[in-house]
């Protein structure tokens, strides 16, 4: 038997399957493409997020790093904005932020705490443009925080004195570059009376007790008062170790122990670099003059290397008559910026008086000395720290302290990153 006949299939132009898979296949492919570019836009938001993160962190702690080593906020900005463009952002995504201890956004350099580098970047996308995305923003904070030492520029540390700080007659206290402390609980424990005068720029004056007594238009700015006290900045600073028994005073001195360092008549002096010990007194009266560049002078009593008892007296420091006396503190090692450090129990005081005139430079640590400035005995060009238990102004002394910081002595700081 023959096999039916079939038809032909009927031939289409069009077959409606086909045309479905072109349109999920072109779906699918929107799909893939949207997938691939938020991978490699994802990746690429990635490492843009930790290159913002890089510079947060790296600014934040060069902020704080030129701070702590005495630099403005100015400089400090300036310096990580440089460390900012070292990892590729510019200065426009960074903002700095300075607070005090209390979170207060500052703008004095010595009260910093803390330092907050905020970087935002905004940059162009490579596939997401498809989906309508041309860019995208990365935001990242960090902070650095300081373990600053004190910022007094003038340290006063009796916790009870009345006239821990007292300014009289004609005599002005001029402090420029940082704060003057006065630890005493008493109600008169600043006394600035007659025509005495206090001024301070570029700090404040913070005293735990009170001001009974003083003529508070003579003082600027407005004082502090139940100010919370500091503790001794220079507390790990080591005792000197000096051996070899010098005698004074040859034209040139070499560094050792003296029993006496005195410069009188119309003697001049020069001290060569080095530290120098002495257990009775150091002076210069009379017309007499004295150079020492690079040096430290450790006051200490008679038994050195034996410390002191606690209230003994030993070495005093006295600086009267008509003659010049120029200092300034070695430049490196372990006594870097610290001219005259005594004995921390030494009560034996630090006398200026006279009409001579006295350059220093470098720190003055005498934490159980009272510091006696009288007469027309001081020059303008101080730039030092001064730390000690009390400290008079009279007669027409006028004492300006320009504070830069860099010549002083540095306490080690620490600084903590937090992000």
């Amino acid at each position: 038997m023959r096999p039916a006949h079939r038809l032909p299939r009927p031939v289409t132009n069009r077959d409606p399957q086909r045309g479905s898979i072109i349109v999920i296949v072109a779906a699918l492919s929107i799909i893939l493409v949207g997938v691939a570019g938020l991978a490699i836009d994802g990746g690429e938001i990635t490492i843009q997020y930790r290159a913002a993160q890089n510079a947060a962190d790296a600014s934040a702690l060069a902020a704080a790093i030129q701070v702590t080593n005495g630099s403005t906020e100015s400089v400090a900005t300036q310096r990580a904005n440089i460390v900012a463009a070292e990892n590729q952002v510019t200065s426009s995504d960074l903002t700095l932020t300075y607070y005090n201890s209390s979170g207060i956004v500052t703008s004095v350099s010595n009260e910093v705490a803390s330092v907050s580098a905020s970087v935002r970047h905004t940059f162009s996308t490579l596939f997401l443009p498809i989906m309508g995305i041309d860019t995208s923003t990365v935001s990242t904070t960090a902070t650095a925080t300081l373990s600053q030492s004190s910022a007094c520029v003038i340290c006063l540390m009796d916790p009870s004195a009345s006239g821990a700080l007292s300014a009289t007659a004609n005599a002005g206290l001029n402090v420029k570059g940082g704060d003057v402390q006065v630890n005493s609980s008493s109600a008169t424990a600043l006394q600035v009376t007659s025509n005495g005068s206090l001024s301070v720029s570029g700090g404040g004056i913070d005293v735990k007790g009170g001001d009974t007594g003083s003529s508070l238009a003579q003082i600027n700015p407005t004082p502090t008062l139940g100010a919370t006290t500091v503790s001794d900045p220079y507390a790990s600073v080591p005792v000197p170790v000096v051996v070899g028994t010098q005698t004074c005073c040859a034209a040139t001195l070499n560094p050792g122990i003296y029993t006496n360092l005195v410069v009188s008549g119309n003697t001049s002096v020069t001290m060569n670099p080095g530290t120098y010990v002495v257990t009775n007194s150091f002076a210069v009266t009379g017309n007499g003059s004295l150079v020492g560049h690079d040096v430290t002078i450790y006051l200490a009593c008679a038994d050195y290397p034996t410390p002191c008892t606690s209230g003994q007296a030993g070495a005093k420091l006295t600086l009267s008559g008509n003659g010049t006396v120029n200092l300034s503190p070695p430049s490196y090692g372990t006594y870097q910026g610290m001219t005259i450090f005594s004995d921390r129990n030494n009560t034996s005081p630090i006398t200026v008086g006279g009409n001579g005139e006295t350059r220093f430079l470098g720190s003055l640590y005498a934490l159980s000395a009272a510091a006696n400035l009288s007469g027309n005995g001081l020059g303008d060009s101080l730039d030092s720290r001064i730390i000690v238990d009390k400290m008079t102004v009279s007669g027409n002394a006028s004492l300006d302290i320009q504070f830069s910081g860099s010549g002083n002595y540095q306490v080690p700081n620490s600084l903590t990153l937090t992000v």
